[in-house]
């Protein structure tokens, strides 16, 4: 909590940037708090769940910027479910960037994913989501902030769904730290996962991670992380405790 009093004390003696800018980020600072909040207390979920499962996720990306401010980006994530037994989901994403200043980017993206119900049955889906992050850094320490507002995933073989009948919203709180002397950077995330149906906004799910990054220069990046994400709105919820590995390569014309 001091470093986000502290994060708000910077932002309020910042002559650098306009005042719509300043009054942006002092809101999504005071949201922050809520999530912090809300995922110390939650805390890892509790050994005693009803429903537990470890899961893998490996993702690769690539990023192509095509100037200071515009770029495209690619993603495909493998998801593997029922203790990395039997795969989950696979996600493709196609998407473009925009970062108005050192403080604001937003994205946009276009998804294709196959969730497989059981082993030799999946469904292929597609939907969109769009991207507004903020970040800012004091000495080593990075914070970040993204709100991510998600359609609804239908059916490609299907022509009675609407691409925006239930929407989500998530709000992710992250902290890192860059060491000295190291191409080396821990960080901690804490998100939240909200459905807006029938004019209500509910919470549904919970995740936290404690990772570390690994950019040994500018073109590559590695993450691996441990995390959970717990289900806030079933009378049986599910918990899943998750190992991430990601590789991203960023490129220039």
């Amino acid at each position: 909590m001091r470093a986000i009093a502290y994060i708000t004390a910077v932002v309020m003696m910042m002559t650098d940037i306009p005042s719509v800018m300043k009054r942006l980020i002092l809101k999504t600072v005071r949201f922050s708090k809520l999530i912090l909040c809300f995922i110390l207390c939650t805390g890892f979920p509790e050994s005693n769940a009803q429903q537990k499962d470890f899961q893998g996720w490996t993702s690769v990306q690539a990023s192509l910027q095509m100037n200071k401010k515009l770029n495209i980006n690619i993603e495909e994530e493998v998801r593997f479910r029922e203790n990395l037994s039997q795969i989950d989901r696979q996600f493709n994403d196609l998407g473009i960037g925009y970062r108005f200043n050192k403080y604001l980017k937003t994205s946009v993206y276009y998804r294709v994913l196959t969730e497989w119900e059981y082993p030799g049955y999946n469904v292929w889906k597609q939907g969109l989501h769009g991207d507004i992050a903020l970040r800012y850094s004091t000495g080593r320490v990075q914070f970040g902030y993204r709100a991510r507002f998600m359609s609804s995933r239908i059916n490609l073989k299907e022509n009675n769904e609407r691409i925006f009948g239930e929407l989500m919203n998530r709000h992710k709180l992250s902290v890192d730290y860059d060491i000295k002397g190291l191409p080396l950077e821990p960080f901690i995330e804490g998100e939240l996962f909200f459905v807006l149906q029938n004019g209500r906004n509910d919470l549904s799910n919970c995740r936290g991670w404690a990772g570390l990054k690994y950019s040994p220069g500018n073109t590559h990046e590695f993450r691996l992380k441990y995390g959970f994400d717990k289900e806030m709105m079933d009378k049986d919820p599910l918990t899943l405790y998750i190992l991430s590995f990601s590789y991203s390569l960023n490129l220039k014309l």
